[in-house]
């Protein structure tokens, strides 16, 4: 597996080498070109002078931060350079923290953290079998792709292997203070609450078989450049109901039909 970043995991005085590998297959599977309707060729984009009217190479390309109504601070390569962090080979640990306490909205890009060396072995197993048996998750920072990363490091039961997730910093989540769809309470009347339960229980499963679930408009897409028919099924119509506590018994009938037609 290709490694993306090697270094050092800092627990306690104990330097374990690792290395990281994405855990998610970043390539798109539906990749579009853009074209031109009318000739259908290939649409390209261009770097454009407004004011001297002439493409830009990329080499004469510089960033700027806007601080006010079209009033731009304009960055130096050389600046940049010197603002970015210093490049570490090493994961340190800031904490320990339940499983629990880690919010999947802050969660962003996933990560294998593997062994980076032969020597490597005893310690890493050490930290995941201590992280799988206390069930806490390691807070940590580390340097990749010139940026400061926060992450949580866990042990994934069963597999043998940490997985490491970087996570978004606080001022880059929105917040829900402003959402007034939730401020006001809702009540639910006597037998709601009753009935969503036993939707749940009645779809309930003790495993997910991801295997089971398949991206059918890419496969769509994959016949259709290829040659292959392609049956486009109609949306099912789903059935009108008076109130909500109508369309929860219903819910509940058609899952206990379907739960007898599996048996």
């Amino acid at each position: 597996m290709h490694a993306i970043w090697t270094g050092n995991i800092s627990f306690g005085l104990v330097s374990i080498p690792v290395k990281l590998v994405s855990a998610i297959k970043t390539q798109e599977k539906e990749h579009f070109s853009l074209f031109c309707e009318e000739h259908q060729v290939p649409v390209h984009y261009k770097r454009w002078c407004e004011k001297g009217e002439h493409d830009v190479p990329w080499d004469e390309v510089m960033k700027g931060m806007e601080v006010g109504h079209n009033k731009y601070y304009l960055f130096t390569k050389e600046k940049l350079d010197s603002l970015k962090p210093h490049k570490t080979e090493t994961i340190e640990i800031e904490g320990f923290y339940p499983h629990e306490e880690i919010r999947t909205y802050w969660i962003d890009k996933h990560y294998f953290l593997l062994p980076g060396a032969t020597t490597a072995a005893k310690p890493y197993r050490l930290l995941y079998e201590a992280l799988l048996d206390t069930e806490q998750v390691a807070l940590a920072r580390f340097v990749m792709h010139e940026r400061e990363h926060l992450a949580a490091i866990k042990a994934v039961d069963g597999s043998r292997a940490l997985f490491l997730t970087t996570l978004h910093y606080v001022d880059e989540i929105a917040s829900l203070e402003g959402a007034p769809e939730i401020r006001e309470a809702v009540k639910l009347e006597a037998g709601e609450l009753a009935l969503a339960k036993e939707i749940i229980s009645k779809h309930a499963k003790k495993h997910i078989e991801l295997n089971r679930y398949k991206d059918h408009f890419a496969e769509k897409l994959e016949h259709l450049a290829h040659g292959k028919k392609v049956k486009v099924e109609a949306e099912p119509e789903r059935p009108a109901h008076k109130s909500l506590m109508d369309a929860l018994e219903a819910s509940v009938k058609a899952a206990k039909a379907a739960r007898e037609a599996e048996m």
